[in-house]
């Protein structure tokens, strides 16, 4: 009988297959197609370059196929036997688990935790400064990126966990807090001197400031924009530009972030279609991280796509409307599962991605939340994909299947953090 998905080694492909999962990221390989019919040999022998077995689906396969070489995908119904458990982990992970599984303790430290919360006041100042039409703090933005920055060289991933604490009531401070994280992140990964990256973040922080004196007619809508509401939102630029220059030290390239971060390298962005050659470095990093974490977060019009999804669509707009090397570099940095992505496994198992390494990206520590049937564990483990892959490369069921959108399944990150 044919099925929808068959495992099958990359050396029994045949022309006329059709593949419609890989054993490892469709954003890991040349194939932007995710599920395609194998063509001509070139593409098989690039599969077997990447992976190990794939999946193919007989339905949409042309070709008869040699039912020795199948394997079906079955479901473990006792996915708590026989786990292989990291215990390498720091006794911090081994104590919150032993309180309930909260994770909060172990990516993202108490001090991550302030400088975050010092993010959110901050940010709620300015707005209310320029909402009351009164001239913003500069100074706190400048003292809060200094902290923000001396994090990030403390602990990486700790206030990237606390960029995953997201509500849709507060998408524009908390997005505008995320941007200069992600931004700053990518510029270390990019070795920028610290001064730089206080600019930088900065410059993340204070993007999308125009976007305050946008109704929230508009700003809040749930559908597609009119012409004309589309107009007023693409002003949002020019309405920042001239809020930062009535503030009093506001440096000249965050005045330009400001104006040019959706402006496209193939020149049909706005508000003045410039192309890539007058772009600065740091308009190109913010406008990365600005679509990135737009596309990730939940809000009024759009539901939160999975980080793969993101790195995705911004792999598709290289040296259209990001720069090429920029995507890539960002795409390393991050991580194709960042910390905070909620990943579920070949077993169905749904889990958190609590830490990875630049070593194994595509296998990083998860804590498991669901067990295959959706049900929560009673006891909530740390999964180590990596230690597992490295045992016994045949054993695919803890490897990642997908990565999930927001709120997939009803896990949220934020729920396994402490004191929020």
């Amino acid at each position: 009988m044919k099925l929808e998905k068959r495992q099958i080694s990359v050396l029994d492909l045949e022309l006329g297959m059709h593949v419609s999962e890989l054993d490892r990221p469709w954003i890991e390989t040349p194939f932007l197609i995710q599920g395609f019919m194998l063509r001509d040999h070139q593409e098989i022998q690039q599969l077997q370059h990447l992976c190990k077995y794939v999946y193919i689906d007989e339905m949409k396969s042309t070709v008869a196929v040699d039912e020795s070489k199948l394997t079906p995908i079955t479901v473990e119904d006792k996915p708590q036997q026989g786990l292989k458990v990291d215990t390498s982990m720091a006794s911090a992970a081994k104590k919150a688990i032993a309180r309930g599984g909260s994770i909060a303790d172990l990516p993202a430290p108490a001090e991550a935790r302030v400088v975050h919360e010092k993010m959110g006041s901050v940010v709620n100042n300015l707005y209310g400064s320029i909402h009351r039409n009164k001239i913003p703090n500069f100074e706190q933005v400048e003292e809060v990126i200094t902290d923000v920055v001396s994090s990030l060289d403390r602990n990486e991933y700790a206030l990237e966990w606390m960029s995953q604490i997201k509500d849709k009531n507060q998408f524009e401070s908390q997005h505008a807090m995320n941007v200069s994280i992600f931004s700053v992140k990518l510029g270390r990964h990019l070795g920028l001197h610290e001064d730089i990256l206080k600019t930088l973040g900065m410059c993340g922080l204070l993007h999308d400031v125009g976007k305050i004196k946008i109704p929230d007619r508009i700003l809040m809508k749930p559908g597609s924009l009119t012409e004309d509401e589309m107009g007023i939102m693409h002003k949002h630029p020019e309405v920042g530009v001239k809020i930062l220059k009535q503030t009093p030290n506001v440096p000249l390239e965050i005045i330009t972030v400001c104006e040019r971060h959706h402006e496209c390298m193939d020149g049909r962005g706005y508000p003045s279609q410039l192309t890539g050659d007058r772009l600065d470095l740091l308009t190109r990093i913010v406008s990365i991280a600005d679509a990135y974490d737009a596309i990730t977060s939940e809000n009024h019009y759009n539901p939160g796509f999975s980080a793969s999804h993101a790195m995705s669509e911004l792999y598709r707009q290289k040296n259209k409307a990001y720069d090429a090397e920029l995507v890539d570099a960002f795409i390393r940095a991050i991580g194709v599962f960042p910390v905070g992505t909620v990943i579920e496994t070949h077993s169905g198992e749904v889990g958190i991605v609590v830490s990875t390494s630049d070593e194994n990206k595509l296998n990083p520590s998860v804590i498991m939340v669901l067990n295959s049937k959706k049900k929560p564990f009673e006891k909530p483990h740390i999964l180590n994909t990596a230690k597992i892959m490295a045992e016994d490369s045949e054993d695919f069921r803890f490897n990642i299947k997908r990565a999930l959108n927001a709120g997939n399944y009803d896990v949220h990150p934020k729920d396994h953090f402490v004191n929020y």
